[in-house]
């Protein structure tokens, strides 16, 4: 809310030349993914956004934790480190959520059997399935990611070897793909535990020869750019065959069908990350670079204030555009998705920035700082 860290995983993304842009762009063109599948609602389109945009998230988030030394401080110190990163910004948004979903969800009729009550314990629980946290399901990642730095920090400090953990999270997300829709443990912890193999994945690409050959495509655009399409092609076919899934709810279907899709996902989305950030001209009449460094840099922001914009247009738009909630996998839904959705991403980081300097001006009580932070 007030912090100065608005990336959904607040570890470093330096490397020893100093920051790399490219896992910033990666992970802005995972969050306005999400924004796209929020604004789309539901079906296959949706379904395969899905499949890769969130593997991202974890797979940088484990690669970073390769290089934070914070990764590596007792449990203790790392739970506290993770909290105050992570949660303080989801209570926040959560009980802003809760608030207008009982205001506007009363006055459209669909918060009748809701109430304060109700909403403060299911953002304590924080799982989503069921419709557990429907004043704001966008939210679920943020406990959920806490729990899967939780786990991978207690693992490590069990046993050092990340490939063994890697081995035995596998094993377990190939023999239940599908056995965890039902259960509802807090925090999500049953999807952390499935997600925690992206995690290590991205622990053990860190300082690897794989890595190395990946920053030199950085002076070779159009070779990243060729292998970024193969990947995504990949991709998409796999999870078209694969069908509709959910990380959210832990239905994956046909795992040897799940798996290496969100794997040519996440490296499609990498490989394109590394096009951008190696051009040297504008590609756009406008700077892709920064545009999406910028929202790779405020994912956090993004992930918590989006629905809010999303939600409004869904309402006004419904009757002057019911293709969008008819027919969500047509080519005109998708179509009309991508505006919609980056005014989405525009309107939360706006709010957001404007909630951080509020609560910078409300501490300190001095307008210069209001003014002057950025």
């Amino acid at each position: 809310m007030g912090h100065s860290n608005t990336n959904i995983d607040t570890s470093p993304l330096r490397t020893k030349q100093g920051r790399d842009p490219s896992y910033d762009i990666a992970r802005g063109i995972a969050i306005y993914l999400i924004a796209i599948a929020h604004v789309l609602r539901t079906g296959m389109v949706l379904s395969t956004i899905g499949v890769s945009v969130l593997s991202v998230f974890v797979f940088i988030s484990g690669r970073n934790a390769a290089c934070s030394s914070a990764f590596y401080l007792p449990l203790r110190s790392l739970l506290k480190k993770k909290f105050l990163s992570l949660l303080p910004s989801y209570f926040f948004c959560a009980g802003v959520s809760v608030v207008v979903f009982l205001a506007l969800g009363r006055f459209a009729g669909s918060a009748s059997d809701f109430s304060l009550p109700k909403g403060v314990f299911q953002i304590l629980y924080a799982n989503s399935k069921h419709d557990g946290m429907k004043w704001n399901t966008a939210l679920w990642f943020l406990p959920c990611l806490f729990m899967l730095f939780l786990l991978a920090g207690w693992m490590l400090q069990v046993h050092p070897f990340p490939r063994l953990w890697m081995i035995l999270t596998l094993l377990l997300f190939f023999f239940t793909p599908n056995c965890f829709s039902q259960l509802r443990l807090p925090w999500q912890i049953e999807s952390a535990l499935h997600l925690l193999p992206m995690f290590f994945l991205g622990l053990l690409f860190e300082g690897s020869g794989l890595q190395k050959k990946f920053h030199a495509l950085k002076s070779n655009s159009f070779l990243s750019f060729l292998l970024s399409l193969l990947f995504l092609s990949t991709y998409l076919f796999l999870a078209r065959l694969n069908g509709e899934v959910s990380i959210r709810t832990d239905e994956y279907h046909n795992p040897f069908l799940y798996l290496p899709a969100t794997i040519c996902g996440c490296a499609g989305i990498l490989l394109l990350s590394q096009t951008i950030a190696g051009q040297k001209k504008k590609a756009f009449p406008f700077d892709t670079k920064t545009l999406l460094t910028s929202f790779g840099k405020e994912s956090m922001t993004i992930l918590l204030w989006h629905k809010f914009p999303i939600i409004a247009m869904q309402i006004l738009l419904k009757h002057r555009l019911p293709v969008l909630s008819s027919h969500p996998d047509s080519l005109p839904s998708v179509l009309l998705s991508l505006p919609l959705a980056f005014l989405s991403v525009i309107l939360a980081l706006g709010w957001g920035r404007l909630i951080r300097k509020g609560s910078l001006f409300l501490i300190t009580g001095s307008p210069q700082a209001y003014f002057k932070r950025k």
